[in-house]
């Protein structure tokens, strides 16, 4: 609740200090104000903070309640342009303002969001049902392999134009895109020193966690998320892979060679999707 109190108090100084700003209060006054409003809002949070218990894990439930605490930003950010239709003097001073506190309250509304999500998903899920390390196949595996063959050859073309037109930022662009296009056909050619699934599992970077609960599989990518079950299709084992199918979204392919048991693995989350569907069409 900490950070939703923090929240609501940058989010009263913000209204305040654009009010005062529009109605052309002089900037030591506003100044003076933005602390006291600030402490306001964390006081009005302590006096009200037991009455919203859970109200973060509710939040975080879905996607559409993980955007309100982005509406405070966007609602200053509707400020300026009311300004141009209305009696008030749009001023530098008001712009200026509004867009300091548009990015203060949008990374706390983002702040929040997050937080949100972390809580919900640690109010539902405990120890997982079994767990494993998500690292991609290779490159050329469907729509994966066109999105890498396209990026990399858009980044070598333009990092060789920004290098024509005596720009040092194409040699980064022109850098990254070169890599990106050896991974890919080594790849295909089975390459080991350029290859994006060639070496050994242990050495690998960017192995992403994956947990199997109840009620979905949570991954652990810089942050927390739920993949409900509701929103897995199917669950394949190939030869070479780890499939979840995700409705209306890319497919996670879990590389074998990366998974201690991948067989047990499978069955494991086959049963538990499976227990998580009789559930649901019992209700």
């Amino acid at each position: 609740m900490t950070s939703q109190r923090s929240n609501l108090g940058t989010v009263v100084a913000a209204v305040l200090a654009v009010a005062a700003v529009a109605a052309g209060i002089s900037s030591a006054t506003v100044l003076a104000t933005v602390p006291s409003a600030v402490v306001a809002g964390l006081v009005f949070g302590l006096a009200v903070g037991n009455r919203l218990a859970g109200l973060p894990e509710r939040l975080g439930r879905t996607r559409g309640r993980r955007l309100l605490p982005y509406v405070p930003a966007l609602g200053l950010a509707a400020v300026l342009p009311v300004t141009t239709v209305t009696p008030l003097v749009s001023s530098t001073r008001l712009a200026v303002v509004t867009l300091a506190f548009v990015v203060l309250v949008g990374a706390a509304g983002v702040g929040v969001a997050q937080m949100s999500r972390s809580r919900y998903i640690a109010a539902v899920t405990d120890e997982p049902i079994v767990a494993w390390t998500w690292h991609r196949t290779a490159f050329d595996d469907g729509l994966w392999g066109t999105f890498a063959l396209g990026g990399g050859v858009l980044l070598f073309v333009w990092g060789l134009a920004s290098i024509t037109f005596d720009s040092r930022s194409g040699v980064w662009f022109a850098g990254y895109g070169g890599v990106i296009l050896l991974l890919w056909v080594g790849d295909r050619l089975g390459w080991e020193t350029w290859s994006w699934t060639a070496h050994d599992v242990e050495n690998r970077w960017g192995g992403i966690d994956l947990e199997a609960h109840e009620i979905g599989v949570v991954v652990d990518r810089f942050e927390r998320k739920l993949l409900p079950w509701d929103r897995i299709a199917d669950v394949r084992l190939t030869d070479d892979a780890l499939v979840l199918e995700r409705r209306g979204w890319f497919d996670i392919r879990c590389d074998q060679d990366a998974i201690d048991d991948p067989e047990a693995v499978y069955e494991t989350v086959v049963e538990t999707r499976s227990r998580a569907r009789s559930f649901e069409g019992s209700e």
